[in-house]
């Protein structure tokens, strides 16, 4: 895991009861992915997207890559991969992953700066921070429609790159580790939006 995703306990739970039961070598996530705040999520390329953070290891096991995480084994005879999707587990057991990967003004301009440096140059939005991020953070509804329609949704990659990938209101209900911080939280937004701003 990465340090801005969490997990509802109940979910973590359900998903080692599948391990379990069902012996699954691996499982992918489907991200609820917030952006600019805590109220908004990312719809498109971004939700459809299969995170995948389980997989089983044998001795000899070694890491491939670390984008996407991929762990590629070297051993003689494994039991036979038993993947959990990450839609059938979200549509059958409501276990997603919560994404705080682009919430706070900080992360979202440090991001930029790795992405555009040594990712994805060529893929990204121009001044994507100050273009479309701060914009959208401080702008009215109609401001933020705009946006999005330019950019058909509000992600870094250009649109001919991934396609859509507009934001959606969040009407569920967060973690509660992040339900019990969010007033701290929120006001961490704002201090850093505020210094972006000056």
């Amino acid at each position: 895991m990465d340090c801005d995703e969490v997990f509802k306990p109940e979910d973590i739970e359900t998903v080692i009861r599948l391990l379990k039961t069902e012996q699954y070598t691996s499982v992918g996530f489907k991200s609820l992915t917030f952006y600019g705040g805590f109220d908004n999520y990312l719809t498109g390329f971004e939700e459809n997207a299969e995170f995948m953070r389980i997989r089983k290891v044998y001795p000899g096991s070694y890491w491939k890559t670390h984008r996407p995480p991929t762990i590629a084994h070297i051993v003689d005879s494994i039991m036979p991969e038993k993947h959990l999707d990450f839609n059938f587990l979200a549509d059958n057991y409501g276990v997603r992953m919560y994404h705080y990967s682009y919430v706070f003004p900080d992360q979202v301009f440090n991001k930029i700066k790795y992405y555009e440096e040594f990712l994805n140059k060529s893929h990204c939005i121009k001044d994507y921070f100050n273009q479309v991020y701060l914009p959208w953070v401080t702008g009215s509804e109609e401001q933020r429609k705009n946006i999005e329609q330019k950019y058909l949704g509000v992600h870094e990659w250009t649109p001919n790159s991934r396609g859509p990938c507009y934001s959606a209101p969040f009407t569920s209900e967060h973690p509660e580790i992040i339900q019990n911080n969010l007033h701290q939280l929120k006001n961490k937004f704002n201090r850093q939006l505020t210094g972006y701003l000056s």
